[in-house]
């Protein structure tokens, strides 16, 4: 399966679900795996940079998403990573 079209998207969608389950640990493996198939993978990389700010590492999250930005700007990935900069620096400063 590892080798088949696809199968960093499915690792990608997977972590995503268990994030929102609040399964963190399982989560972080999930997109570990999905990331060391293809570093650059950008929904990939927006999906760690949401767990790495619930983990409280803004600094991994912000890396994350300003090298979506750097990838690919116009692309909708690139919009979501900037509100979440924009987000989590607006709640610093509350």
């Amino acid at each position: 399966m590892e080798s088949e079209p696809g199968y960093v998207d499915a690792l990608v969608f997977r972590a995503s679900a268990k994030r929102q389950l609040n399964q963190r640990d399982s989560a972080a493996v999930d997109i570990g795996h999905a990331l060391a198939k293809n570093e650059d993978h950008l929904e990939g990389l927006l999906e760690r940079g949401m767990l790495r700010r619930l983990l409280k590492d803004n600094s991994g999250a912000r890396a994350d998403w300003l090298k979506i930005i750097r990838l690919d700007p116009e692309s909708e990935t690139a919009r979501f990573a900037r509100e979440n900069i924009q987000n989590m620096d607006g709640a610093k400063n509350r």
